[in-house]
């Protein structure tokens, strides 16, 4: 799976249009991706993936893969034999560089990527913004950023910009 920004396409699939993004279902109906991604998590109770032969009895629109989310009914409890984990992530920043860099091993065409920070629990103020710092190794190039937050009421944010230096 395979998720930019809220566009969505399993690797390596397409449909018999050439289209490569997957159809949404919201409780085994065709919804827009619209739809589909601003539901709230909270009333989500699962979500299925439908990829391959699997998609064969959605038709031609399955070609690309199939998502599904089946919203939770009133008086929902939970599954059976599920064990629920609350994941609050990393509860300090981390940061991922060194002071010393060595651009020697970084030599030849290949596109080297690294993590310079990493915080997973930033809260917004009352005006929904927030401010960090992060430190900027002066001879690397421009800075690929990405922003990814879940709201209190469930809705999902995701952005992702390029910072030159």
């Amino acid at each position: 799976l395979i998720v930019e920004g809220d566009y969505v396409r399993l690797h390596g699939l397409t449909s018999v249009y050439g289209r490569t993004e997957v159809e949404y279902m919201i409780n085994g109906r065709f919804v827009e991706r619209s739809w589909f991604v601003s539901t709230p998590i909270r009333d989500v109770e699962r979500i299925e993936i439908f990829r391959h032969s699997s998609t064969v009895a959605f038709g031609s629109r399955g070609g690309s893969g199939v998502v599904i989310a089946y919203i939770k009914e009133p008086g929902y409890t939970g599954l059976v034999d599920v064990m629920h984990l609350m994941v609050q992530g990393y509860h300090e920043v981390r940061y991922f560089y060194t002071d010393v860099v060595s651009y020697e091993r970084f030599t030849g065409d290949h596109d080297h990527e690294r993590i310079i920070y990493w915080e997973p629990n930033l809260v917004t103020g009352a005006d929904g913004s927030v401010n960090f710092f992060m430190p900027v190794d002066k001879e690397a190039g421009p800075l690929n950023v990405t922003i990814q937050g879940a709201g209190f009421n469930g809705s999902l944010g995701y952005t992702r910009m390029v910072i030159e230096k």
